[in-house]
């Protein structure tokens, strides 16, 4: 333990004491990319960014461009390209650092301060950057893990902790200028995830979609969900499945799906490319109208034609030696060509291929499919390690993905719009 996380871990101690009973303290709390908190309504962004100093203990989860904050110009962007990790508070001329080495998921402390049109960085206590910036005061809330509530600009990234500061406290009717004091942390009623603010005395749930993911785990009751018969993407939605270990010599994967391929039968059904090559991709996908699985550079097309509006049962077999389709029952492909992925650093993502790194080292998704999903499990030598639900929160009817009964946890959508869905159904929880 390095002297970061040992000083994380005791204010973790000495904080979980001024949580009212009907909470318990997490280590930190984890967007996906779909999930982000508002700290600050819009009014009192406005009113308050003449002097507003934030800091937050954070670790990165995946490399692709993010940003926190009120708007483009308030708040904080970070982007990663080779080793470096990038922040900087505000576009154009922002004061930034671009020397700072990252790993995923190594904790770094951030504080920004915005005053009239000076902004200005420091992290992990190095020597403040400062720049000057016009209009700073924007009216939009300051958010939490993205910068705009349509999550195209959105952080996906570990949060320990999290202080806000205001210069003009007063004008707000606060005695003291530390306005926010964010403590990770589940409500035990519900087991909803968010961060309770010691000085409003508030818990602040997820306003986005999905739910945020926790260390340690939550256990989230399936009766918070309503399930369903189906989810489907319209082309802009996806869920990160956390399943990315490499396909070796001593690892098998078996994927058993329930779909429906809505319009043209064509996208993927699940995948990723770290970087875009052939060696690196790993999907199962519709292509020129049949079923089409890509890993370690090979492809392995069924024999059978794919429909749009038709339900298939489907069932994929990788290992290091043989991949196999099996298509309502029926053995459609084979190939005993070696198929080890070593390259597999990311995790492949439903309803979409991913990670192809562009030029400014953020993400995109491709091939994204117009696919209603009924079900899906995926086993790892034999053993169950997902079990994917369709449904959506009673809470929330619009916030839709999977519930997954494994890790019981909720897997919402990471990318934009909103999931159709299906009638309701009942599913046992068992």
């Amino acid at each position: 333990m390095n002297k970061r996380q040992r000083k994380k871990l005791m204010n973790m101690i000495s904080s979980a004491g001024l949580l009212p009973s009907a909470y318990e303290r997490l280590d930190y709390i984890e967007s996906t990319g779909g999930q982000y908190i508002e700290a600050i309504n819009s009014e009192d962004a406005y009113n308050l960014f003449s002097g507003l100093k934030m800091e937050t203990e954070q670790a990165i989860t995946r490399p692709k461009a993010q940003s926190e904050g009120a708007g483009n110009l308030t708040g904080f962007n970070i982007s990663t390209t080779s080793n470096d990790l990038y922040y900087r508070t505000t576009t154009p001329n922002a004061p930034n650092y671009t020397d700072v080495p990252v790993k995923l998921d190594e904790i770094h402390k951030i504080c920004t301060y915005f005053k009239g049109s000076n902004a200005q960085i420091s992290v992990d206590d190095k020597p403040t950057k400062v720049s000057n910036v016009e209009n700073l005061a924007q009216k939009k809330p300051l958010l939490l893990f993205s910068h705009g509530s349509n999550l195209n600009q959105r952080c996906c990234a570990k949060k320990y902790s999290c202080k806000i500061w205001a210069d003009n406290y007063a004008k707000l009717g606060y005695k003291k200028s530390l306005i926010r004091d964010f403590i990770p942390c589940y409500r035990k009623s519900d087991k909803e995830i968010g961060m309770y603010d010691l000085i409003t005395k508030k818990f602040y749930a997820n306003s986005g979609q999905g739910m945020f993911r926790s260390s340690p785990n939550v256990d989230v009751p399936f009766s918070n969900f309503q399930s369903v018969e189906y989810i489907e993407s319209t082309g802009t939605q996806y869920i990160n499945s956390f399943v990315n270990n490499t396909i070796s010599e001593n690892r098998n994967l078996r994927v058993i799906a329930d779909v429906e391929f809505s319009g043209d039968a064509t996208g993927v059904m699940f995948g990723m490319s770290p970087s875009g090559k052939e060696s690196e991709r790993f999907s199962f996908a519709v292509s020129n109208d049949k079923w089409s699985l890509r890993t370690g550079g090979y492809t392995l097309n069924s024999s059978s034609i794919v429909e749009p509006n038709v339900r298939y049962g489907i069932e994929i077999y990788i290992s290091p030696d043989l991949r196999t389709i099996t298509v309502n029952n029926e053995l459609v492909g084979t190939d005993v060509r070696n198929t080890i992925v070593n390259e597999m650093i990311e995790p492949f993502f439903l309803f979409v291929d991913h990670i192809c790194k562009d030029d400014d080292g953020g993400n995109i998704c491709s091939e994204c499919s117009y696919l209603k999903l009924y079900s899906l499990k995926i086993y790892e030598n034999d053993v169950l390690i997902r079990d994917y639900i369709p449904c959506y929160k009673t809470s929330d009817e619009n916030n839709i993905g999977l519930y997954e009964k494994v890790e019981k946890r909720f897997y919402g959508n990471d990318g934009t719009g909103i999931f159709l869905k299906g009638e309701d159904v009942y599913v046992s929880e068992n």
